[in-house]
């Protein structure tokens, strides 16, 4: 129980800490441009910051190309694509039985 507590509270205060920057990037564009409303200003800031965080993170998990002795290493050319192939045949459409009665 005191677990999830934890993980409760650690997901509310990034999650406040979250919004709290998005509502003080919308007060910052609302202030600047004021033809932009404040809530459209705060979904603006939440959505680059999510952004931005997305990126940073990615870029950060991205791993260093250490090369160790007896590792393989998968070249672009080795690498095997499985795709499957079209289907061979198309399904007739249907004609529809309500039209045909009107076009006789």
């Amino acid at each position: 129980m005191k677990t999830f507590l934890f993980l409760a509270a650690v997901l509310l205060a990034g999650l406040s800490l979250f919004v709290g920057i998005g509502v003080v990037i919308g007060f910052v564009l609302h202030w600047l441009l004021p033809a932009i409303d404040f809530g459209v200003g705060v979904l603006i800031g939440v959505v680059a910051l999510a952004f931005t965080c997305q990126t940073v993170t990615r870029l950060m998990s991205v791993p260093l190309e250490v090369e160790e002795e007896g590792e393989e290493v998968i070249e672009p050319k080795d690498v095997v694509y499985l795709v499957e192939g079209m289907s061979g045949r198309r399904k007739r459409k249907r004609k529809s039985k309500r039209y045909s009665r009107c076009r006789e």
